[in-house]
């Protein structure tokens, strides 16, 4: 089976450096960019199975990013994250299947780790779409 990859994007390079520490020893490969732009890049470039975006990048919103990887790779499991978040809107967006999960910051680094690690284990040996 292949290693599976999840993309990070935030804009805080001190933010990506704790996911890409956080998943240092996993089996899970880490790919990560600061922006939108960046994120579609690396999703056209590698096969990704799971994308961690924030909500606020420099050249687009987080949503955004989200929408086109929902069209171009849909089958890549989509999360989202931010400080500045209502919990009805997360429901909402998880209902229209917008995202998979949403992670509040600042997130318990454990249960992100899990979730996503669970995440990853149930998408099987399928292609992701690209």
């Amino acid at each position: 089976m292949d290693k599976r990859r999840i993309l990070f994007v935030d804009d805080e390079t001190e933010i990506l450096e704790i996911l890409a520490d956080l998943f240092a020893d996993s089996t899970v490969e880490v790919e990560t960019a600061k922006t939108g732009r960046q994120a579609l890049q690396k999703c056209q470039e590698h096969k990704i199975d799971a994308i961690l975006c924030d909500l606020k990048l420099p050249d687009m919103s987080g949503l955004e990013v989200l929408k086109i990887v929902r069209t171009r790779w849909p089958k890549v499991k989509r999360f989202l994250t931010t400080g500045y978040f209502d919990p009805l809107q997360s429901d909402c967006l998880q209902q229209n299947r917008l995202i998979d999960k949403f992670f509040p910051k600042p997130w318990d680094v454990l249960e992100l780790r899990q979730y996503v690690e669970k995440s990853l284990e149930e998408i099987g040996d399928k292609d992701n779409g690209s």
